[in-house]
């Protein structure tokens, strides 16, 4: 990151905030795939002081949210709840202003795995239901089937069987509708975790056994 670091820093003393902003983005990101979350909210945070130094020119409103998703799921990575959330409401507000429905929904979803990480099962199911509502509306079908998967997990934790195997029938049905083999095979895995508990062997092999020959069509040798 140190590069991309130096080339934010020599593009903003030049007052090209626009070039620097992608450097600080791929500084934060490059940071935070290797674990260093304190280091990347830095790189997003200084990224949102730059843009609220533009103020409001074209194209500057989607740079905003974008760059609030990053602090929001860093601020997350590091536990720090509160700050999270109030970067995910900033979030919010911004893209209902800019009627970006799909913003919203991925704010909302990022809040409901953030009380499910806190383990606040029934609001995390709240945000989730009101980001798949969005997500219907604007026919976004693998975000549709991350954020079922997402209540599915939530269901598993609850025991909540029924509501389990209903969630993970819809998203496959999605995403087979989509063609989306690399989704389908998720589902199949997680379906046959949950069968293994509940103690259904018969049923957990029929989707371990679906789970591999999905794989096996994505050129993976094995079902995990």
């Amino acid at each position: 990151a140190k590069w991309t670091e130096a080339l934010a820093e020599h593009r903003l003393k030049a007052g090209d905030v626009e070039r620097a902003l992608p450097s600080l983005m791929e500084a934060g990101e490059h940071c935070a795939r290797f674990g260093s979350h304190d280091r990347a909210l830095h790189f997003y945070e200084r990224a949102v002081e730059e843009i609220q130094k533009l103020g409001t020119p074209s194209g500057a409103l989607g740079t905003r949210m974008r760059v609030l998703r990053k602090v929001a799921e860093s601020r997350a990575a590091l536990k720090a709840w509160s700050a999270s959330e109030e970067a995910y409401r900033e979030l919010i507000d911004l893209a209902r202003n800019g009627r970006n429905r799909m913003a919203e929904g991925k704010a909302l979803e990022g809040l409901g795995r953030n009380c499910a990480r806190r383990k606040e099962y029934g609001q995390a199911l709240k945000h989730y239901e009101l980001a798949l509502q969005l997500f219907l509306e604007q026919d976004d079908a693998l975000d549709q089937c991350t954020v079922l998967s997402d209540m599915g997990s939530v269901y598993l934790e609850l025991g909540k069987w029924q509501d389990l195997e209903r969630t993970y029938v819809s998203a496959i049905a999605i995403a087979r509708d989509r063609g989306y083999t690399t989704q389908i095979a998720g589902m199949a895995m997680n379906r046959a975790i949950m069968f293994a508990m509940k103690g259904r062997h018969d049923k957990a092999a029929q989707a371990f056994g679906q789970c591999l020959s999905l794989n096996q069509r994505l050129g993976r040798n094995e079902a995990a």
